[in-house]
């Protein structure tokens, strides 16, 4: 029955995107981006999104589509696309095939929920690349993506102000009757790591008075302020670590005493909300579950035990620190190992768990090169600058961020990606009309006890 299901949705999301791509690849790839965080588990270990309507648009589009004038003007490219070719390579090939020789199997985790969903982001990477090709298409991908994040985060505390408030379950928290806010995400991590890159795009562009949203600053200072609303009750330590690293980053870039200002009013109105939410509209039993919930240990005590289990079996072998133990050969032996199934939370240890130092040296170097990107891009004085800041300090807070849990296949995550190479290759190429939308703040980068002017 489940395969049925599946091949009729692959039918129905190829027509769908048929008819995206024949109207217009580039709404494909707007709506791709708007959908980002709906998602839906139709398996047990395979996670669909609404976005994945448009992915099939975007595959013909690489095949069969042109870019109009941007051959020319995005002549200059970064090896940012190379290391991530290599890195699927590797993962998919070499880390498939050792998991085969490893189990005698391959598990569907592994080629579906990995090897298929890796092929599908890097088919929206390229895509990304290919169709944003001037500064006006990728402003109105930012705009797009924090304008539908700040939306779908209202409809999300909607429903979280009703399980707090009125103690009404609905599809907003997670499994409909917990304290933790999930939004239309798989899990609140999930939610949490997304909304935090969100929410740090937001603060740059208001901190550089980027005109790229047209909507007063107070808006924009009400939107960061529901967005660190939604982030916090998703309580979720790691999307918490991820937007604390966030903002340090985004500190570094700009004067500090704006940044703390705007920062501490944006604090305190989280704050302010968070405090009136658990200890004024909470009942005595929601109550309970909340603190039972953030202060509980047995999710850290499980990923340590399943962290220490991962090392041990990094050397089981001696070709395993090289080329690492197989996709997928953890969690098919974690049942063995803990006593229940587990993946490694954790994206650093995990790849080099199950990639070896090959897999590990290239992730690195993808991330490295993409922060490079942007951080090029942000010590210019023109009217990048602040798009610039917000894409890197949300690598930074992601970087952060997957250190308590597996976000590598996160879509957002490829888009900031994407857009690090899209923002370099436009900056390289510039024409005279880019600094349209410049800042009237430049990001300066703290150094000691001063700043100096960035560039």
């Amino acid at each position: 029955m489940s395969g049925l299901l599946i091949s009729a949705g692959v039918i129905v999301l190829g027509l769908v995107s048929l008819v995206f791509w024949l109207k217009s690849p580039w709404m494909a790839l707007l709506g791709w981006v708007a959908a980002l965080s709906v998602q839906y588990e139709a398996l047990p270990d395979f996670r669909l999104a609404l976005s994945d309507l448009f992915v099939p648009a975007l595959a013909l589009t690489l095949l069969f589509g042109k870019t109009a004038a941007g051959d020319k003007k995005l002549e200059k490219r970064t090896s940012l696309p190379a290391l991530i070719a290599i890195f699927a390579f590797v993962f998919i090939v070499l880390g498939t095939t050792v998991t085969y020789f490893r189990l005698g199997t391959i598990p569907r985790w592994t080629w579906l929920n990995k090897d298929i969903g890796l092929l599908d982001l890097m088919v929206c990477f390229f895509a990304i690349t290919r169709l944003v090709d001037s500064a006006e298409k990728r402003n109105t991908v930012v705009s797009v993506f924090v304008v539908s994040g700040a939306a779908l985060n209202i409809l999300a505390l909607a429903g979280g102000f009703a399980r707090y408030f009125l103690g009404i379950p609905n599809v907003m928290m997670y499994g409909s009757i917990s304290m933790r806010l999930a939004g239309l995400m798989a899990n609140p991590s999930a939610y949490g790591g997304f909304i935090s890159c969100v929410l740090l795009i937001q603060l740059c562009l208001l901190f550089g008075e980027s005109t790229l949203l047209r909507l007063p600053r107070w808006a924009q200072g009400a939107n960061a302020a529901l967005l660190g609303v939604g982030c916090f009750m998703t309580i979720s330590r790691g999307s918490l670590l991820g937007l604390i690293a966030g903002l340090l980053a985004l500190v570094a870039f700009y004067r500090k005493k704006a940044a703390v200002q705007l920062m501490g009013l944006a604090l305190s109105t989280v704050l302010i909300v968070v405090l009136l939410i658990y200890w004024r509209g909470l009942t005595a039993d929601v109550s309970d579950d909340f603190w039972t919930v953030v202060f509980g240990e047995t999710t850290i005590q499980d990923r340590m035990d399943a962290n220490r289990a991962a090392l041990d079996m990094l050397f089981e072998s001696p070709t395993n620190p090289i080329i690492g133990s197989g996709v997928g050969t953890f969690l098919a032996r974690s049942e063995q190992k803990l006593g229940f199934e587990l993946i490694i939370h954790n994206e650093f240890l995990w790849l080099l768990v199950e990639t070896g130092v090959v897999g590990f040296v290239l992730f690195s170097a993808m991330m490295l090169r993409a922060l490079r990107n942007c951080l090029y891009v942000a010590r210019a004085r023109s009217g990048d600058s602040a798009i610039a800041v917000g894409i890197l300090c949300g690598i930074v807070g992601i970087l952060a961020w997957i250190q308590a849990g597996e976000g590598l296949w996160h879509r957002h995550v490829w888009l900031l990606l994407a857009l690090s190479e899209v923002s370099y290759r436009l900056h390289v190429n510039a024409r005279p009309e880019s600094a349209m939308l410049r800042p009237r703040h430049e990001p300066r980068i703290a150094i000691g006890h001063g700043a100096v002017e960035a560039g």
